[in-house]
């Protein structure tokens, strides 16, 4: 069973995942690009002050690194962009495609680098950079958002025949990853459940998260 779901996560990952990803930012024109760099910006600052917010706090609370990492990495990141990007796309068009796929370039970027950086001294009490640099780049995620953007700069376009296949393995990514999901849960055992860390993740998620992220929108002037 736990072979099938990871089979299942290879398969969303790095394959529907990636395609979805290149399909997405090939359906945008390099005008709209203009709207993203205050977004991007923005984003940046939420992810780092929303982190550092977290991880100081943890720290001189002296909670344990499992639980702590559990927290803060769940706390601050999300799959959201990458499940939901079909739903996306059906309820907000090419502008919300438009966000989502900026979401997952330079914020993502630098947030999965402080994210895996902190927790890697935390837990062992240093960390390469280098090491964490090199498996951030070879993430699967990165390398498609980079080829997208890339294509989509250089004006280059593929043949219908190939978005075609982008699309169709696109649209499977969210399916794939709660199927896998799922198989991973029906292997897990509840008997040493506790509701206290997903409550505690949950309402920082849901309520200090966005509260810090609606301060800041609104000191860097954004609207809407």
């Amino acid at each position: 069973m736990k072979m099938t779901a990871r089979l299942f996560l290879v398969l969303f990952f790095y394959i529907a995942t990636s395609a979805l990803i290149i399909d997405a930012v090939l359906s945008l024109s390099r005008s709209e690009l203009s709207k993203l760099p205050n977004f991007i910006v923005v984003n940046c600052i939420i992810y780092v002050v929303v982190f550092f917010v977290l991880y100081l706090t943890l720290r001189f609370l002296k909670i344990l690194y499992k639980t702590g990492a559990s927290i803060l990495y769940a706390g601050t990141t999300a799959n959201t962009v990458y499940l939901g990007l079909p739903v996306i796309r059906a309820l907000y068009g090419a502008e919300g495609i438009l966000f989502a796929v900026a979401l997952l370039t330079i914020p993502s970027i630098v947030a999965d680098l402080i994210d895996f950086y902190f927790l890697n001294s935390w837990r062992t009490g240093k960390a390469s950079f280098s090491k964490v640099l090199k498996d951030f780049i070879l993430n699967p995620l990165v390398l498609s958002s980079l080829v997208g953007f890339l294509l989509l700069i250089i004006g280059i376009s593929l043949p219908e025949t190939l978005r075609s296949s982008l699309r169709l393995l696109g649209s499977g990514s969210t399916g794939l990853a709660l199927f896998a999901m799922g198989l991973f849960l029906s292997e897990s055992s509840w008997k040493n459940f506790s509701i206290k860390l997903p409550l505690v993740t949950t309402i920082i998620k849901l309520l200090v998260v966005p509260f810090i992220s609606y301060i800041i929108g609104y000191l860097c002037g954004l609207s809407g």
